[in-house]
This record gives C-alpha cells, structure tokens and sequence, in this order.
C-alpha cells in the first residue's frame, strides 16, 4: 500500500475514533506509514522502539528513534494519544523531555505526534517549543498530498540516511521565520508609503483603480487623505518616536551622554517624525525642516562642491518610471502631483523629492559614492530618517 492510501486510511480511522491508546497510533498509524516512507520497522538497528537513553544516571526511554546505518539517532519520535492536544506541549516541565532527549541523543529532528498531528521541531535551532517549529501538519484536515510530501521530506529513509532531513527542517524553519519577520513589518512598510509624501506608485495606482470602480477621476488631495487615515497603529516603538527630541549640543561626545539604547543615535540625530531633520555633512551639523528639505539641501550642497557631479550621479540614478536627477524638469515624472515636489539643483539641474525615506537613504548611499564621501559617517554624510 503506497503512502496515499495509507494516509486516506488513517483520516478515515481518526474519524471513527478507531485509535484509543499510544499502542494504536505507533502499531496502526506510525508504523505504516514510516514503513512506506522506506523504513524497515522490523530492523531494530534502524527503527527502535523504547530506545534507552541514560539522563543523569537516569534511564530514559524514547518511544521511538529512527537511526542511521551506524546506529545513531536522527530523528526521535514521542507518541501521544488521539485525543491530546498538542498546542500545550512545551507548556509543562513534563513535556519538555522532547527536547531534552534529542539533544542528549544528538538527533537533530524531532517529531510528536497523536497520530492526526504531525508536529516537526529543528532541535538544532536556538529557542522555545514554537521558534524552532518546522512544520505542524494535521491529517483530518490538510490536503493529504501536500502531507505526504512534508513527511517525504522529513521522515523518508533516503533523506534521514543523507541528512537532506535535518537540512530540508533547517532551511524550512528559516523560511517560516523570515516570512513571520516580514509579516511583522508589513505595518511599517505601510507607514513609510503613506507617511507625509504619499509614495508615487501607491498614489497613481489608488486613482486608476478608483476611477475604473467609479468612471469619476478622484482628486490628489483625497486619495492622499484617504490613505493616511489607513495609516496603521504599528505599536510601542512608533509611539517612542513620535516623542519630540532635543537634539545634543553639537560636538557634545557619546561619552558625555553617558550609555545609548540602540535608538537614541537616531533619535539625538533628528530621526523622530515631527522634529527637525538632523544631518552632518563633511564634519558640520545641518538641520532642516523634514526629511524632504534636507534629502533636496544634501543634494544642492554636494552639487555646489562639485559641478560635474549631477552629471555624474544622474545615471546611477534612473529608474523605469521616475528620473531622480534630469537636466529638465519635465523629463524627472510624467505624473503632475510629483513633478510639483521637484527642486532646483546648481546649473538648472532639477532633483525629484517625491519618495519614501528608505529611498531617501539609498539614493543618497549612491551620491556619497559618486561624490567620494563616506556615507554613514559624519566626515561624509550621516544621516537616520524617520522609519528608513
């Protein structure tokens, strides 16, 4: 019997609550289906049940271990009944051996499951129950094809025999970690589109999707209206910085400050929404109105040093749609709103100012580049945007 049929088996056998004990799910659910994975369950060497394990002269006992060929474990199995829940492991001392024998039998997965929830841990990852959480499938309902390709991928004898296992869990678990990290800061990359110059793109598109819904063009001024009020609350640290700030006295040393939470650099440096923006331009202080006005004086200045550097700059700075730099101020946006944010630079050059502050911050990395200061440095250019 393939794997398939095997697992449409046991969905059926879960739901007729065919499954009383632990004894059950090893014998009519585990076993089966490490068996069609490749496993020889009848192999002792490979599949050994109550493996023991000795824990501070302690004799521990593993409900299952799935080893190499030279005996090792590289996966540890603790079986539950049907009907425990296993959202609450991790959440006692007791349950906490799951851990505990996989790191002393140096196995680098773990499984647990109650034979309808499959729930796969990267021991080798630092933190709790959920933070090193590979995968958690769940047999009465997940589509059972996608199933059979998690336990593929985890359980099957070839990848456990190579260790494509440990590293499938391991890459997996980054995957999760890196898509949650960027889940959180989805409300902050919608504070930077519509913080006080609405992001071009978002604009232009709000507007052609409102005119195809309403055949009525809407005005600038109200899409822009619109899209700040969805501004999100995006928690603690955006209520720390919206606190106006005094800016240090300059030339006052870090020392004499005494010690710095990794945010009051930018907060001292001007990187709080409503204070003045604070800059240091070739070892002097400069303070503008906002953002805005000191990304357009950073620019004028560096343009007033060098002549020839707008010319230089303009091409690192061409985009698909949008000139950041033109010698025409028609040719920087074909789209009007922009275009009204456009400033003058030395020798009739003009400089688009329409962007978020994370763009801000690239564009001018590259024009300390040409220019041939150190940006991030306040011999060259330091500088900490609002939420860049």
């Amino acid at each position: 019997m393939n794997l398939g049929d095997i697992l449409a088996r046991v969905r059926n056998g879960i739901s007729s609550n065919s499954y009383p004990n632990e004894t059950a799910v090893r014998t009519k659910i585990v076993q089966p289906i490490l068996e069609a994975l490749g496993w020889d369950v009848y192999d002792p060497e490979l599949v050994r049940d109550e493996f023991s394990l000795k824990l501070k002269n302690r004799t521990k006992r593993i409900d299952i271990a799935l080893c190499s060929s030279h005996g090792n474990p590289r996966c540890i199995v603790e079986l539950k009944t049907t009907g425990r829940d296993l959202t609450e492991i991790g959440r006692s001392a007791a349950d906490e051996q799951l851990f505990e024998y996989s790191f002393h039998a140096g196995a680098p997965l773990a499984l647990l499951t109650n034979g309808a929830t499959w729930r796969f841990y990267s021991t080798q990852s630092a933190g709790t129950y959920e933070e090193r959480l590979v995968r958690a499938l769940d047999l009465k309902v997940d589509a059972l094809e996608q199933v059979a390709e998690a336990l593929e991928r985890y359980l099957s004898f070839k990848h456990t025999k190579t260790g494509r296992a440990a590293d499938h869990a391991r890459e997996d678990l980054d995957s999760r970690i890196h898509r949650s990290q960027a889940r959180d800061a989805l409300p902050r990359a919608w504070a930077n589109l519509v913080e006080d110059e609405i992001h071009e793109d978002l604009a232009r598109l709000m507007m052609e999707t409102t005119r195809l819904l309403s055949e009525a063009q809407p005005a600038e001024d109200d899409v822009a209206h619109f899209l700040r009020c969805l501004k999100p609350d995006i928690g603690t640290p955006r209520r720390v910085r919206t606190r106006r700030v005094t800016a240090p006295p300059s030339g006052s040393s870090r020392s004499s400050r005494g010690p710095q939470s990794p945010g009051s650099s930018a907060q001292a440096e001007g990187a709080v929404r409503g204070s003045p923006q604070v800059y240091f331009l070739l070892g002097k202080k400069h303070q503008a109105k906002n953002a805005k006005e000191a990304y357009a004086a950073i620019f004028i200045a560096l343009a007033e040093r060098d002549p020839a550097f707008t010319a230089s700059v303009e091409p690192r700075l061409r985009g698909r749609t949008n000139r950041q730099v033109a010698r025409n101020r028609q040719d920087l946006t074909r789209t009007e709103s922009v275009l009204k944010t456009a400033v003058e630079l030395p020798n009739g050059w003009w400089l688009l100012t329409h962007m978020s502050n994370p763009q801000k911050t690239r564009y001018l990395a590259i024009a300390c580049e040409v220019a041939g200061l150190p940006f991030g440095d306040r011999a060259g250019l330091h500088i900490r945007f609002p939420n860049a």
